[in-house]
C-alpha cells in the first residue's frame, strides 16, 4: 500500500468533518492539531507514526509553555483524525491507543460578576439608541441563556421565540445544537433591539437573517471581534475590569446554582457533554467562605 498523501488525507478528513455538522472553530481547531503533528513527525511515513512519537509530541507541547487543556485538546484531536484515518484503511495502527492525557488543574473560573457587577455592566448601553439596545441585548443573552461567544454570535433571527422565551442554537461546541430559555429581561431587550434593528434594514432597503447587526451602514453581521469588544467595554465602564464573554457564561452557571438550579439543568443550558465539566461552578469562592468565617465563627 502506498504511503498516503498527508495534505489529501487531511483535507477529506475535514470534509468528513464538515458533512458531520462541526462548526469552522472546531474543524479549524482540530486542522491546526494535526498540522502541528504531522510537521513534528517531518519526513517520517504517516503510517510509521508510533505511539512514542504522539507521547514526544504531548510532551514538546508542554515544554513550549503550553497548558495541559490546550494538549489535551491536541491530543484528542489528533486521536479523532487517527480513529478516522483507520475507518478510511489509511493506516493500519492508531498510535494514540494508550497516550495519557495531561492533568489538568483543579481551579476555579477565573472570573464571576456578583449580582451588583452584573446590574452596573447592564446599565452600561445607551437604551435609547439602536446600538445601545443591540449591545443591552447582547449581554442580557450570555448572561441568562449563558451561550459561549461564537453561539451568540451566530444566531439568526429565525433562531428566537420570543413568544415562548426560547433561543435555538443550531450548532454548539463539537455541532451539538440546544434550546435555551430567555429570561423576561432578555425577552425586552431583544424586543428592543429588534425594533431599531428592523429600522436599520429599511433604511438600506435589504434583508439580512444574522441577529446581530453593525449599526454602521450597510449594517451587515456582527463579527466575533467585534461582540467580544463590546462586552469588554461595558464591564470597563462600568469599572469592574476585565470580564469578556465568558465571564458571563461562567456567571450565568454560578448565579443558577446559587439559586438552587440542579446540576443537570445547568449541565443542559451550558450544552456540556459530561456533568464533571458543570460541576466545576458548585465549589465555594475563597471570598464566600470569609465572608460565613465572619458571620458563624464564634473568633471571628
Amino acid at each position: 500500500m502506498n504511503a498516503p498523501k498527508p495534505e489529501r488525507l487531511l483535507g477529506d478528513y475535514l470534509e468528513a468533518l464538515r458533512v458531520r455538522g462541526l462548526a469552522p472553530d472546531t474543524r479549524r481547531g482540530r486542522e491546526n492539531a494535526v498540522r502541528a503533528f504531522l510537521a513534528r513527525l517531518g519526513k517520517k511515513d504517516l503510517r510509521a507514526a508510533t505511539r512514542a512519537d504522539v507521547e514526544a509530541h504531548a510532551a514538546a507541547l508542554l515544554t513550549e509553555g503550553r497548558e495541559a487543556s490546550t494538549v489535551r485538546a491536541h491530543l484528542a484531536a489528533l486521536r479523532g483524525f487517527y480513529v478516522w484515518a483507520e475507518t478510511a484503511d489509511a493506516v493500519l495502527v492508531n498510535p494514540c491507543v494508550g497516550v495519557a492525557l495531561p492533568k489538568l488543574p483543579d481551579r476555579l473560573p477565573r472570573r464571576v460578576l456578583t449580582a451588583a457587577e452584573v446590574a452596573q455592566v447592564l446599565a452600561q448601553p445607551d437604551a435609547g439608541t439602536g446600538k445601545g439596545a443591540r449591545d443591552r441585548a447582547l449581554l442580557e443573552v450570555l448572561y441568562t441563556a449563558g451561550l459561549r461567544r461564537a453561539e451568540v454570535v451566530a444566531l439568526g433571527v429565525h433562531d428566537l421565540d420570543l413568544s415562548a422565551g426560547l433561543v435555538r442554537v443550531a450548532r454548539g461546541k463539537g455541532g451539538r445544537g440546544r434550546v435555551a430559555p430567555l429570561g423576561a429581561s432578555a425577552v425586552a431587550a431583544l424586543r428592543a433591539y429588534l425594533d431599531a434593528r428592523r429600522v436599520w434594514l429599511e433604511t438600506v432597503g435589504r434583508s439580512e437573517s444574522a441577529l446581530w447587526l453593525s449599526p454602521i451602514r450597510p449594517h451587515g453581521p456582527l463579527k466575533k471581534e467585534a461582540a467580544a469588544l463590546i462586552v469588554r467595554r461595558c464591564a470597563a465602564r462600568a469599572g469592574i475590569g476585565r470580564a469578556g464573554a465568558h465571564a458571563w457564561r461562567h456567571t450565568c452557571a454560578t448565579h443558577l446554582l446559587r439559586g438552587g438550579a440542579s446540576l443537570a439543568y445547568v449541565q443542559r443550558l451550558l450544552g456540556h457533554r459530561s456533568l464533571k465539566t458543570t460541576q466545576i461552578y458548585t465549589r465555594v469562592e475563597p471570598g464566600e467562605v470569609r465572608a460565613m468565617l465572619q458571620a458563624r465563627h464564634p473568633r471571628a
